[in-house]
């Protein structure tokens, strides 16, 4: 086989081109994204464990339903308290843990603003020390 390239450039594409299919192929085609309120709320669970140290995870409910814009589940998260000492049966306590955004595209869990709005600061995010 006859070309006008140098050889070693021939190989080189060669390589190349075969270390770029290679990328291509173990590349997912899209990022995971949220399929639903009932797995973004796992998602915010998820985040919000390992925010809040003080709760354990099963203490923690996404207040239902979401409100969905923007390319967001938002959600209030709550949190469960055991009934105190002579509490009647019907006793249910928990208190706001705030408000949170969660992003269809990816599941990236965001706290919001008063205003309702993500702002950028991700929670459950693994802290350095």
């Amino acid at each position: 086989m006859s070309s006008s390239l140098p050889r070693q450039w021939r190989n080189g594409a060669l390589v190349c081109l075969a270390g770029l299919a290679a990328a291509m192929s173990s590349r997912p085609l899209r990022a995971a994204g949220i399929d639903g309120a009932d797995t973004a709320c796992t998602q915010l669970l998820a985040a919000a464990a390992l925010e809040f140290r003080t709760k354990r995870a099963d203490e923690l409910y996404c207040q239902m339903p979401p409100h969905i814009q923007s390319g967001y589940y938002f959600f209030r998260l709550r949190g469960r308290y055991p009934a105190p000492p002579h509490a009647d049966a019907d006793w249910a306590g928990s208190n706001l843990m705030g408000d949170f955004a969660v992003r269809r595209r990816d599941g990236a869990v965001f706290y919001c603003d008063d205003a309702g709005q993500p702002t950028g600061r991700r929670l459950g995010l693994k802290r350095t020390r």
